[in-house]
């Protein structure tokens, strides 16, 4: 999709929480202040990190367009992402992980597309799958709109999270449910809001690099899907029948046994393999 450069006109706040993320928040912190679009601010919220996370984050102070924020305390991303949509300045807000890297021209492409579609709350992307090392292992091409209800739910995710634009107007009326702490808020702002809200996906740009370790935390993993169980039951009535929610339930279950048994085999490297299999870089 060609999309034209159009000025530097709105001001656009890109939001990073960052917990214990040492070893990848400087190259993040880098890929948005290196943007070809120039007028965004950059929030970066402490979740209360052990490591060298702060310190690494205060060195980018210096830019007039970085704010940090640091209480010391672990409230997860959930209550930090609302936390940004408070403080921001911009008309529209950028989400960004401590662990990812932009595409340069990622906030250029996705305000034009903005600005030429005003219908539009939330805008996503494609991604570039990438390890701990940097290398790109595969790419993740994501739908451009949603058909149905049941394509929301049985979507692996409608929207990879760090890649959504959207304006500040839809996140302050549409906070993230903070009782999913760490896990499924973004899942449960899709269920809560696809009716009443435009979503689209440039689904042939790929505008982030997306770190997947080769490792899995096995009780990570757990806790991430008992969460979506929880989020699915919570909407199972945009479901379009009653078994709809048991096979959504079982689906899950089955990826966890599944992962639970490579984990003891050590094999859980097999499981990016599997996933971008067919979503190889050409």
């Amino acid at each position: 999709m060609l999309i034209t450069m159009t000025g530097d006109t709105d001001l656009v706040t890109v939001g990073i929480p960052f917990y214990n993320a040492e070893k990848t928040l400087s190259a993040a912190i880098e890929s948005v202040l290196h943007q070809t679009y120039t007028n965004l601010e950059v929030i970066l919220i402490n979740d209360g990190s052990r490591d060298s996370s702060l310190a690494i984050a205060e060195s980018f102070i210096k830019d007039k367009r970085v704010k940090l924020f640091s209480d010391g305390l672990n409230q997860g991303l959930a209550k930090r992402l609302n936390q940004i949509t408070v403080n921001a300045s911009g008309i529209y807000i950028a989400r960004m992980d401590a662990d990812d890297v932009m595409d340069k021209k990622r906030i250029e492409i996705q305000i034009n597309y903005l600005n030429a579609h005003k219908n539009i709350d939330l805008l996503g992307s494609s991604a570039i799958i990438i390890n701990e090392k940097s290398n790109i292992i595969g790419k993740l091409k994501m739908p451009s709109y949603p058909n149905s209800s049941d394509e929301i739910f049985f979507l692996n995710s409608f929207f990879i999270h760090p890649t959504v634009i959207g304006k500040k107007s839809f996140f302050q009326k549409n906070q993230y449910n903070d009782t999913f702490r760490d896990f499924s808020e973004d899942r449960e702002l899709w269920l809560r809001t696809y009716k009443t809200s435009n979503f689209y996906n440039l689904s042939d740009n790929f505008l982030l690099f997306y770190r997947q370790p080769k490792k899995i935390n096995i009780k990570t993993y757990i806790r991430r899907n008992m969460n979506l169980i929880k989020v699915f039951k919570m909407y199972s009535c945009n479901l379009p029948s009653k078994n709809s929610l048991l096979k959504l339930t079982l689906i899950v279950y089955i990826k966890i046994t599944i992962t639970w048994v490579l984990s003891l085999l050590h094999l859980t490297i097999l499981l990016n393999k599997i996933k971008y299999n067919n979503q190889t870089i050409k």
